[in-house]
């Protein structure tokens, strides 16, 4: 575990109530450390905890990798968020310190923290056992260029910064309401966020943007939720059950709450809806989950939901696979070739596997035998270690399945990518880099395994439907220059093939991209 930010959070924020791939973070991000002593309540903070939270805590959670199921919890999250790095050495650190006694992990922040991933955590451990405990994280936070505080019964992990952070808060007054609320929950898994004014109004002036709503809904939104007191997010994990509850300060505030969510989901999702209705009860509204098809349909709602901050994860990821791209070229001269061939111009792995050393993934590059194809005994293994970056949260059509991509490269005869041989150099790019497509993201439906040295072949005849269905807007890409930007699907044919070519000689007019 080489940071302490986990794949699945780069796509699904704390805002966004993704309760299991929050957990998910914090369980990962320091490999299976834990908490919890056996005389500790297991629907509080125990005392060795709250000495490390203050007047300005405003969000608690924490997980009890006793009842954490981790094969359960893999084949749950692979077809959201990808495979599980390091999964094996989670759960033999996981195994050797229930063991040993601990069963839970804490995490703790301040308004400031809150925006990021956590970055440190507490861990209560038995006073007899904490050395040997501290010896086991220790090479956890090696991996993370992190440090271990033994502070008597409790151990503190994380960035050194961070932990001197929690220390800093010891034995502060706690914050009474934040503890109401995390002494609610009755689950083994659960994470308590309070919504004071400094929290709530920054985000008000963005709801058009986050949620994409309108003046007249952003308004009654922006009233109600200066009117929230929390949010409480508990489980199980894999989630067959799981419980988001938003408390507001009075019945009439959760009901009209309630009301808004539900108006503003059937509208954005339609029939998908269904997954996302809450139910007032009391001064609260609340969503229940009963099973892991529900949790799974949730999750896809919320990707729904925000497809528009989904479409800027597209785009971020297309800016570091130009950069990759660019690296590589720096080292060779050239951009790569669609693919790696063999001695007898055999086409062996895709282009996305000879940039990985470029997205800081050479270690996996390295397990990959190059002399053989994408579908070898050996490199067939390696198709579920697909990086993050490489899976897609906003396209249109069929299911992505775990392992494929829509980041492709699109195939003329003249395209970046489309010729037969080395790759293409920027001074061959005549047409200028700016004015040239490197990598198109396309619909789902026409996602490949993304080892195997398959992209999207345009037609002359329908170029734009070569990369989208007719469902999409447009599409996210990628030029020759790194820059990265989203072409609608009104952009005419004659353009798009202008794009496409590397020198072909047309002129381009930008304002036909916007």
């Amino acid at each position: 575990m080489a940071t302490l930010r986990h794949p699945a959070m780069t796509t699904i924020p704390l805002p966004r109530l993704a309760f299991c791939m929050l957990l998910l973070a914090t369980f990962v991000s320091v490999a299976a450390v834990s908490p919890c002593t056996a005389q500790d309540k297991e629907t509080s903070l125990p005392d060795s905890v709250q000495r490390y939270i203050d007047a300005q805590t405003i969000a608690a959670g924490w997980i009890d990798l006793s009842k954490l199921d981790l094969d359960g919890l893999e084949k749950f999250s692979e077809p959201i968020s990808g495979p599980t790095r390091n999964l094996d050495t989670a759960k033999s650190v996981c195994t050797a310190l229930v063991e040993l006694g601990v069963a839970r992990v804490y995490w703790a922040t301040d308004l400031a923290g809150l925006a990021n991933q956590p970055q440190a955590v507490i861990i209560p451990v038995p006073v007899e056992k904490r050395e040997v405990i501290a010896t086991i994280l220790r090479a956890v936070a090696a991996e993370i260029n992190g440090v271990v505080v033994i502070d008597d019964n409790v151990v503190l992990v994380g960035s050194a910064a961070a932990v001197g952070q929690i220390q800093a808060r010891k034995d502060g007054t706690s914050n009474a309401m934040l503890l109401a609320d995390v002494n609610r929950i009755k689950d083994p898994h659960g994470i308590v966020v309070l919504t004071p004014a400094a929290a709530v109004l920054p985000v008000v002036g963005l709801l058009p943007q986050l949620a994409n709503v309108n003046a007249e809904r952003a308004a009654q939104a922006s009233e109600l939720l200066v009117n929230l007191q929390s949010i409480t997010i508990s489980g199980e994990l894999p989630p067959s059950h799981a419980r988001i509850q938003v408390i507001t300060k009075s019945a009439e505030t959760a009901e009209r709450l309630t009301a808004l969510i539900n108006a503003w989901t059937k509208e954005r999702i339609a029939d998908a809806s269904d997954a996302v209705q809450f139910k007032q009860e009391g001064d609260s509204t609340i969503l229940n989950i009963k099973s892991q098809d529900e949790a799974a349909a949730v999750i896809a709602a919320i990707r729904q939901l925000t497809s528009g901050n989904s479409r800027k994860d597209s785009m971020n990821s297309l800016k570091q696979i130009a950069l990759a791209m660019h690296n590589f070229h720096n080292n060779y001269g050239y951009f790569p070739p669609q693919a790696l061939t063999d001695a007898q111009g055999k086409r062996m792995l895709s282009w996305r596997v000879m940039i990985l050393p470029y997205l800081d993934q050479a270690a996996l590059y390295n397990e990959f035998r190059l002399d053989e194809p994408w579908d070898s005994e050996h490199n067939r293994q390696l198709i579920k270690k697909m990086p993050a970056l490489y899976r897609s949260n906003s396209r249109p059509g069929a299911k992505n399945e775990p392992g494929t991509t829509c980041f492709v490269a699109p195939l003329t005869r003249s395209s970046t990518f489309g010729r037969v041989g080395p790759g293409v150099g920027i001074r061959e790019i005549t047409d200028g880099t700016s004015n040239t497509l490197m990598i198109v993201e396309a619909s789902a439906d026409k996602s490949v395994i993304w080892t195997k040295p398959e992209d999207v072949t345009i037609d002359d005849a329908d170029p734009l439907h070569s990369i989208i269905n007719g469902d999409a807007t447009g599409f996210a890409a990628c030029l020759c220059d790194g820059s990265a930007r989203f072409l609608s699907n009104t952009l005419d044919p004659a353009t798009l093939k202008a794009l496409l070519s590397i020198n072909g000689g047309e002129v381009i007019d930008q304002n036909k991209l916007e």
